[in-house]
């Protein structure tokens, strides 16, 4: 069977891939960060970073299932009529 892809070529990314890729992005960055130039032990930024990277894929899944069109824009709503 054809591969299925929309006009543009590219693949639309399911929700829950756009959560983890935005969860794992938001997770390095926080360690390094905290790491590098707040100089936080190294246990202590793996448990903060893994409470606040919970809570970021939490409200990124819900953003992302409700803005699943491709078509729609992330930001505000296409105004009809």
């Amino acid at each position: 069977m054809a591969d299925q892809r929309p006009a543009g070529g590219a693949r639309s990314i399911a929700p829950w891939q756009r959560t983890l890729l935005s969860a794992v992005v938001f997770f390095t960055l926080f360690v390094a960060i905290q790491t590098l130039v707040f100089r936080s032990s190294f246990s202590e930024v793996i448990v903060t970073a893994s409470l606040t990277t919970a809570f970021w894929a939490a409200v990124m899944h819900y953003f992302f299932l409700r803005h699943t069109d491709p078509q729609e824009p992330l930001w505000g709503r296409r105004r009809r009529g």
